[in-house]
């Protein structure tokens, strides 16, 4: 059982009070039950410390929740039903109805998912543009399911017999018009909202329909006449100023636009749509700073409000804050996780954090709600490869080529793979379809050195990348070339050169600083790495080095930066081996211990982490664990860089 008792004091909203308690039954492995009573007066407010749907709220839940392991029909699969009931503190019911969704993944790792939902009738108190609280009636309900799954005829023809019944329940005239609009039935989507104007002719939001209708159809002069009819119906009415200042954004006339913002966050200093709309504007002056603050603002004052918390997360990935990044994306997939801009954003945020597994699942889902989207599929190539999935990745590319003959990087992978499968026949159909357009020539080359390195022709390999290089100087070209010509005893000191002439080319230095690293020369590689920093100051591959080289040297910075590094990216194993064994030297011992046996659950064959490992143990007191372990990597490996460091400790261990 948990319980909270919590309480909130606001400038502007003043004192609130809120708690829950819940309970999980587990009877066996597997198998959980979930029961929970809450409650948040009107005035309580916790979006300072994080996500908080709603207050004004009274509620019950229970979960079901089932998973199995290794069945078999696959590897694994899951159940869940949630039945809510909630109302707010006027005892309307805001939330009901029962909620089920599940998976299975086959051996093969394709997936199956499913949801079923039923939505009784229920009040609707939050979205209801200005108009209080309104009944959603059954069959209401009925027709947005149908909306949302794409059976737009169906949904007309209900929502149109809810009229009929109902001449006077506003939503369904406006679903309706929104709903022919959707089918491009402009002149039937006019008929409905006058339909609507001619049961409610003094309501804003009737106006508001009629004019958003009329602007589809292209005439923006009538559509501003209806919006400003709006505003005088009812001043507080804020779609409709919205509105207004998007027609003013489209005429060019951004201080008109500004004003009607400023005119709606004068009476709701909350409003998202004028919060985001200020936001743009600031963009336009370059002013990212003002934009944060105001997406930021929309997202602590709108709890269920998805697109500030999108954009914060798109700003904070693009600008390296990841930590940020990931707070404010995984609020909106919590929100809207079946939206394909929230999809993607929170797949390639995964993809950039390590977490590839959510990274998966969200690039998956992408996929299955846009199956023709070359980006789309694009993201779901690169998390395979990440992943290691050669068969998936083969199978997305060969979608994206099929989608876009024309995508040079899809043809390039799907040869590289073919390379890695050593189906040297099919990388040379590529090389030669690639070469058979002026423009690839650069890539064919490029993609013909990488099949006569792999054939074993170095020569070859070599004549293919400095034509490449010849025709597109670029830095991925160039480390392979400087490579090989290092490997043929030819240096011919290509990345410093480079350097010169391309002192912001990070990649590059980062590759010069590893070099320089690997060959003893710690002094110049700290210098590079730093400087690497300097311009990409969240590289989590030169702050993990760079700590790997101070702590050799007894730099207190080390372990700063190491904390850094597997913050920024925690799932990479070379990065906990680095934080780990820092702190299994410089303390604490006990996350030390754990951040290594992470590591080594994420590369078990790597024998250096293995090895960190077992050290940590025997000083943390678990010999007979260390001495196994020792003894298995040992056994296992007849060859890598702390062998001797392996054998000393073994022989330590059992001399004790």
């Amino acid at each position: 059982w948990d319980n909270q008792l919590m309480y909130s004091d606001i400038d502007v909203e003043g004192k609130g009070v809120g708690g829950f308690i819940d309970g999980r039954y587990s009877p066996r492995k597997g198998v959980n039950h979930l029961v929970a009573l809450e409650y948040y007066d009107k005035n309580f407010n916790l979006n300072d410390l994080g996500y908080f749907r709603r207050n004004d709220l009274i509620g019950t839940r229970y979960i079901y929740q089932k998973r199995t392991a290794n069945i078999s029909f696959g590897r694994d699969a899951f159940l869940q039903v949630l039945v809510p009931h909630e109302w707010n503190t006027h005892w309307d019911v805001v939330r009901t109805g029962i909620f089920t969704k599940g998976f299975v993944i086959r051996d093969n790792l394709a997936e199956a998912r499913f949801d079923l939902n039923y939505f009784p009738g229920r009040s609707e108190d939050r979205n209801s543009f200005g108009n209080g609280t309104y009944r959603i009636f059954h069959r209401t309900q009925l027709a947005l399911g149908k909306l949302s799954s794409g059976h737009a005829e169906e949904a007309v023809r209900d929502l149109q017999s809810v009229i009929k019944e109902r001449p006077e329940f506003v939503q369904a005239h406006v679903m309706l018009a929104l709903a022919l609009l959707a089918q491009k039935k402009n002149d039937e989507a006019l008929t409905a909202a006058r339909a609507l104007l001619t049961v409610k002719p003094d309501d804003a939001l009737a106006h508001n329909v009629l004019g958003y209708v009329i602007e589809t159809t292209g005439d923006v002069g009538a559509a501003r006449v209806e919006y400003e009819a709006a505003v005088s119906k009812d001043a507080l009415f804020h779609p409709a100023r919205i509105n207004l200042a998007r027609l003013a954004l489209k005429a060019g006339d951004r201080d008109a636009a500004r004003k009607r913002y400023q005119e709606v966050l004068e009476r709701d200093d909350s409003n998202t749509f004028a919060l985001l709309g200020l936001a743009e504007l600031a963009l336009e002056k370059n002013n990212l700073d003002e934009a944060e603050k105001l997406w930021q603002q929309a997202r602590e004052h709108n709890p269920e409000a998805v697109a500030p918390r999108l954009l914060l997360a798109r700003s904070y990935r693009e600008h390296d804050q990841p930590a940020l990044a990931a707070a404010a994306i995984k609020e909106a997939y919590k929100l809207a996780p079946y939206a394909p801009q929230v999809l993607a954003e929170y797949a390639s945020l995964m993809l950039k954090t390590g977490e590839l597994t959510e990274a998966l699942v969200a690039a998956r889902a992408l996929v299955e709600r846009a199956p023709t989207s070359v980006p789309a599929l694009d993201l779901l190539a690169r998390v395979y490869n990440q992943l290691g999935d050669e068969a998936g990745l083969t199978a997305a590319l060969q979608r994206i080529a099929k989608l876009a003959p024309d995508q040079v990087n899809a043809q390039l992978l799907l040869g590289r793979l073919a390379l890695r499968r050593k189906d040297y026949t099919e990388a040379v159909r590529i090389v030669d379809a690639l070469a058979t357009r002026p423009a690839n020539q650069a890539d064919s080359d490029e993609l013909r050195g990488d099949v006569e390195l792999a054939r074993g022709d170095n020569k070859a390999a070599l004549a293919a990348f400095l034509r490449a290089f010849t025709l597109k100087p670029d830095s991925a070209i160039l480390i392979k070339l400087d490579r090989l010509e290092r490997a043929l005893g030819q240096n011919q000191r290509r990345l410093a050169a480079w350097l010169e002439q391309h002192p912001d080319d990070a990649e590059v230095r980062l590759v010069q600083a590893a070099l320089l690293q690997e060959k003893g020369d710690d002094s110049d590689a700290i210098a590079q790495y730093e400087r690497t920093l300097k311009q990409q100051g969240n590289n989590p591959i030169a702050l993990n080095n760079l700590a790997w080289l101070y702590f050799q040297h007894k730099d207190p910075r080390a372990v700063e930066l190491a904390r850094k590094a597997h913050e920024l990216a925690p799932k990479r194993p070379e990065i906990m081996d680095t934080y780990g064994w820092i702190l299994s030297i410089q303390g604490p011992r006990e996350r030390g211990l754990e951040i290594l046996a992470k590591a080594n659950e994420q590369a078990p064959d790597n024998p250096d982490i293995a090895y960190h490992l077992a050290s940590a143990m025997a000083d943390s007191g678990q010999a007979p664990q260390a001495l196994a372990r020792l003894q298995q990597v040992l056994d296992t490996h007849a060859q890598f860089s702390l062998r001797k460091d392996a054998e000393a400790l073994l022989a330590k261990l059992q001399a004790k």
